[in-house]
């Protein structure tokens, strides 16, 4: 008996539906659903072509201008090499008022570039400053998305202005620790020697974390199928770190020509628990393609002691303190960190609060303020006592005295202090402090004293350092 042609066709049409059906939930699930704990989000081929076409743009960009310092795309004469400050958000920036603050009268030093989840509304940011909001898609935490949208983001700044020589990534919860003045002196040196940080961009240093031994590195190696990363990435060659860095342009640009391991780390991963290659694209990347030229550690600082479901502590509004930042900042190593996370909405106020109420949270910024007693006795041992100085119990106060007493109005009655009557005694005092607490770099000593009297000072205190047989290397 012959079987009917329709009795043959059937099983041909169930299969026929159920590979278009299983097709169409894997191409559009994503953007009907709503995101669970680790759903993958797919990069489409456009997206793809889309990104390849800005990568190229940018590098493309960065080669014809070949370094030029003297005419910015502004038709600025001799401009100041800047900061870009790449926002990675799927939230409001709520935070906006305080970073608003932290660029306050650095005009011409920074710009921000803002990576915005287009599935997520977002209230209007209102800023006084310039903030370029680029073409975005859609992220999702655990997923390439997120290499993606750094990528660019680091894409659009260097494209928009070719004097970005630093790019630093942070999330809608992150927090500055410091004045904008420490972090550009920390990674530019002083504004006025512009010419300097041009000259010697291609030797700046990445400051992204780089770990080789975390107890779950094999599990996130093999979390897209045992193989899967092999030849490109053996596995002594994998590693892991916080997604949030501050790259130099010349590692922001092989970021962008990289191609190899970004067709392994866009796979999909079997094991979803395992899954998070924005925390290991950057940090191979690197560590691959030049070791020597990161610092191998972060400048945001992350609290992970009681972390939940992958997410670090989150700080709230009866945690907010100065000592809370003061602490954030110290480091185990001989750097302090810039920035730190995870804050709540909530955090807002105190913080702001203590910008605008107490003068205090990066620096003592309210010129009218009169030290308190404890900041007092090490000021006044700082500038009477010379090298029998008290150690002070953060090395965040030496940065507040500074700002005091070096040239800042610390007398009541508004009386300025001369540039050059305190600059011998201070520096001798903070070359003696400095010796007890390694922790410490010159530019915090330096940061705070004024243009016309900060040589006097560096000279005077590494001639102290010389005269107590102290081995620093004079930068």
């Amino acid at each position: 008996m012959v079987p009917s042609s329709s009795s043959l066709s059937s099983p041909i049409v169930y299969a026929l539906t159920l590979f278009v059906s299983l097709s169409f939930l894997l191409l559009f699930a994503p953007q009907i659903l709503p995101l669970g704990k680790h759903r993958q989000v797919p990069i489409s081929a456009q997206d793809e072509l889309d990104d390849l076409h800005l990568f190229r743009e940018a590098i493309t960009a960065a080669s014809s201008r070949g370094g030029s310092s003297k005419v910015s795309h502004l038709g600025t004469i001799n401009p100041k090499p800047k900061i870009a400050f790449l926002f990675l958000t799927n939230s409001d920036l709520v935070f906006a008022p305080l970073w608003e603050r932290f660029f306050e009268s650095n005009d011409g030093l920074f710009n921000v570039y803002i990576h915005a989840d287009p599935s997520t509304k977002l209230n209007p940011l209102q800023w006084s400053i310039k903030a370029n909001f680029i073409a975005s898609r859609r992220t999702a935490r655990a997923s390439p998305t997120l290499i993606s949208a750094a990528r660019r983001l680091l894409a659009n700044a260097i494209i928009d202005d070719p004097f970005n020589l630093y790019f630093a990534l942070v999330s809608q919860h992150c927090i500055p620790l410091h004045s904008f003045k420490y972090v550009y002196t920390s990674l530019l040196g002083n504004p006025s020697s512009a010419t300097k940080a041009f000259l010697t961009q291609r030797s700046h240093q990445s400051y992204i974390e780089i770990l080789s031994d975390a107890p779950y590195l094999h599990n996130r190696y093999v979390a897209r199928g045992d193989g899967m990363m092999v030849p490109e990435i053996p596995y002594d060659e994998f590693r892991v770190g916080s997604q949030f860095f501050v790259l130099a342009k010349r590692h922001a640009l092989l970021v962008l020509k990289e191609r190899k391991l970004w067709k392994k780390f866009k796979l999909p991963c079997l094991d979803l628990e395992s899954c998070y290659p924005e925390e290991h694209y950057f940090p191979t990347l690197l560590s691959m393609e030049d070791p020597k030229g990161s610092s191998h550690y972060t400048l945001t600082r992350v609290n992970w002691t009681d972390s939940v479901d992958g997410h670090p502590h989150t700080y709230h509004l009866p945690e907010i303190s100065p000592e809370l930042i003061h602490t954030l900042r110290e480091s185990n190593s001989s750097y302090s960190y810039f920035f730190a996370r995870k804050f709540s909405p909530d955090c807002l106020k105190p913080l702001m609060g203590e910008v605008e109420e107490h003068g205090r949270l990066w620096t003592l910024r309210n010129k009218n303020l009169v030290p308190d007693s404890q900041q007092e006795t090490h000021v006044e041992a700082l500038i009477h006592q010379g090298n029998d100085v008290p150690i002070p119990e953060s090395p965040v106060i030496v940065e507040d005295i500074a700002e005091k007493v070096c040239f800042e109005q610390i007398h009541e009655g508004n009386q300025e202090v001369e540039p050059e009557v305190e600059v011998t005694s201070v520096a001798t005092g903070l070359a003696a402090w400095r010796r007890t607490r390694a922790d410490v770099t010159e530019e915090i000593v330096f940061l705070c004293f004024k243009e016309e009297c900060r040589e006097k000072a560096r000279s005077h205190y590494f001639l102290m350092l010389l005269k107590n047989n102290i081995e620093e290397e004079v930068v």
